[in-house]
Formats: structure tokens, C-alpha cells, sequence
């Protein structure tokens, strides 16, 4: 259970002028708010936050996130006669205290405009860059192997290059000898035409 000290944040507000109150009051608190909401160009009510979180925490209630005497407690509602027996009471055991912070924390995904759990900037870019190596041809397990984090646009641009022009490693070969009619496709991945052949064969090969 937090010990309340000068650092909490309900005791020693700094009110616009003297300071008359040690306390953090209603009329303060939903002054600053109210502010805050003008300044993002809305005319609500501070009050509609708490009717927002309420209908969140019904929505957890109804999807198993939360139970009832727990969501009437962080409402600051007395409950009914089974939460004057459980969370109403003068201290909460630890373990449940714990319990009650890692249930609002999944509730609290419902409450916001973006989830807790979206995919940071880092775990999207390196989905994209898994997804191109992939369609490049390389398989799950050598995908895996690579540091998707910290390669740079251009190692990227080279390997999935390679992958698709066939670089040839045993043998280092720049040219291909190719059917005629597979001319075009090969000009499209990016292979430079060289010669005809016999045969109705030619002669492509890497550009670099």
C-alpha cells in the first residue's frame, strides 16, 4: 500500500496564486481539465471522462476483463453487500492489490485511442522488412537469423537484389543462358540483355 508523503501527487498542490489547500481539490483538478479540453478544441464536460472510463469498464465487465465489485471500486461506487465483504475494506492484501492493477491495465486497452498492446514503430518496420525478404524468396528460418532490427534500408535493397537476380555464389557467375521467350521476364527482375543464341537461347546477365 502507497505511503502518502510531500511527493504525492494528492498532497502539496501548487495552486494558481497562494496556496490555501495542502489538497488536491475537485474544483482544481477539473479546472485544469476542462483547459486542457478546450484547448484541444472540444466543449465537453470533464465529466463525460468519467462517464467514458465507466462505460469502458462495463464493456471490460461484460468481456470478463473485470469483475463487478472491482469495477464499482475504481468508480468510486460502494457496491453491493459481497464488496462491503471483499475490496471495501480498511486495507487490501497485497496479492490482491496486484490482482486489481493488472485487471485495470487490460481494461484500461478499452479507454484509449491506442492500444497498450499496438505494434511499436521498431516491431512494424521489421515486420515490412521481414515480409519483403520473404516475397525475395528467402525462407522463415534464414529470415530469423538475420538482425531485421538494426539493418539498414540499403543491406535490405542488397540481399532481397540478390535473391532475386539468382546470385550464383559457387561459381560467381554474371550470366545466364536463357530461353528467348523468357527474355522479357528476366528484363523485368532486372537482368541487362547481352546476345542471342542458337537455338532460340540468350544471353542475359546481373547488372552488378
Amino acid at each position: 500500500m502507497e505511503k502518502l508523503g510531500p511527493e504525492t501527487p494528492l498532497l502539496q498542490f501548487v495552486t494558481r496564486g497562494n496556496k490555501t489547500n495542502p489538497f488536491l481539490r475537485t474544483a482544481l483538478v477539473t479546472r485544469d481539465i476542462r483547459e486542457a479540453i478546450r484547448g484541444s478544441g472540444f466543449n465537453c464536460r470533464p465529466y463525460v471522462l468519467r462517464s467514458y472510463c465507466d462505460t469502458a469498464l462495463d464493456i471490460a465487465e461484460s468481456k470478463g476483463i473485470i469483475s463487478h465489485p472491482w469495477r464499482m471500486f475504481f468508480m468510486v461506487h460502494k457496491g453491493d453487500i459481497e464488496a462491503r465483504y471483499s475490496i471495501n475494506k480498511t486495507r487490501l492484501s497485497p496479492a490482491m492489490v496486484e490482482e486489481m492493477r493488472e485487471a485495470y491495465r487490460k481494461a484500461s486497452n478499452l479507454m484509449q485511442t491506442i492500444s497498450a498492446d499496438s505494434p511499436s514503430e521498431d516491431q512494424m518496420k521489421k515486420a515490412v522488412k521481414e515480409q519483403f525478404l520473404l516475397v525475395a524468396g528467402f525462407n522463415k528460418e534464414e529470415v530469423e537469423n538475420m538482425n531485421l532490427v538494426e539493418m539498414s534500408d540499403e543491406a535490405l535493397q542488397s540481399k532481397v537484389r540478390q535473391k532475386l537476380l539468382g546470385v550464383m555464389s559457387n561459381n560467381g557467375s554474371r550470366q545466364k543462358v536463357i530461353s528467348i521467350n523468357d527474355v522479357k521476364s528476366y528484363l523485368n527482375q532486372g537482368f541487362e540483355y547481352v546476345a542471342p543464341l542458337p537455338n532460340n537461347e540468350a544471353i542475359v546477365k546481373m547488372p552488378f
